[in-house]
């Protein structure tokens, strides 16, 4: 299942402290906050998710939020870095034939 593109962009242009200020407020909410925070991110947009999957993005929020809390989570500056090379990654394939480097 895949996060809502939307979303995505949000959270990639917010700063540092606001994710990790989001990630703790996520960990203290029940699933009807967390809900409630995608329904303020996303305002009317339809995600095209049925209610099924939406259950199903929760329960897997959940389970990450189960395991981050047991330490099993990895350093954000390693998730962070690891997210940035993908980027990175794909741009250069996009930008490759076109004979030019991805924008920096």
């Amino acid at each position: 299942m895949a996060v809502p593109n939307v979303l995505l962009q949000h959270l990639l242009e917010a700063d540092e402290n606001q994710r990790v200020e989001l990630a703790y407020a996520l960990l203290d909410l029940d699933e009807t906050g967390r809900n409630e925070i995608a329904q303020a991110l996303l305002g009317s947009v339809d995600d095209g998710m049925s209610e099924s999957e939406r259950a199903e993005l929760g329960a897997a929020l959940d389970r990450s939020l189960a395991e981050l809390a047991a330490g099993k989570g990895i350093p954000f500056d390693d998730a962070m870095a690891g997210l940035r090379a993908r980027r990175l990654q794909r741009a250069a394939l996009q930008y490759a034939g076109r004979g030019q480097g991805p924008p920096l």
